[in-house]
């Protein structure tokens, strides 16, 4: 946080913002387009400098770049196609949003995976970016 913003969250009164809310959503669907677009650089946008991606069943994957490399990763040798994401809660956490919410993978081939999510978001140059992201899939 640079100072110059608000918390993240509404800080006393423990409910997330309608304005938080709408940049969560926004940054949501810019992710959501990216990856349907296949542009790896877009997709993580949203993530901090300095974020962690927690892919299950793989080891953490530390900063932008790297984690561009990984969507990449997914895209071409996963074959991922579209992502949806749908969030069913977000709390506030200090100066940090807490963000769950429910997932689905589509891939070549018609192939689909359904799951879970978990997001911390924090406020990065004055602009709300994931700071650690992981999920989960059912089997």
């Amino acid at each position: 946080m640079d100072g110059s913003d608000p918390p993240a969250a509404a800080g006393r009164t423990g409910v997330v913002t309608d304005r938080v809310r709408a940049e969560i959503e926004f940054a949501d669907e810019g992710f959501v387009a990216a990856v349907d677009r296949r542009d790896a650089g877009g997709a993580c946008e949203s993530y901090a400098r300095q974020a962690q991606l927690q892919p299950p069943g793989a080891p953490a994957v530390h900063g932008r770049a790297d984690i561009a490399g990984f969507w990449r990763a997914a895209q071409e040798q996963l074959g991922l196609r579209a992502v949806a994401i749908t969030t069913t809660g977000l709390r506030p956490a200090g100066d940090l949003v807490h963000q769950v919410g429910e997932l689905r993978l589509a891939f070549e081939g018609g192939r689909e995976s359904k799951g879970c999510y978990a997001v911390l978001w924090a406020r990065e140059d004055g602009v709300l970016k994931r700071q650690v992201a992981t999920w989960n899939l059912d089997r």
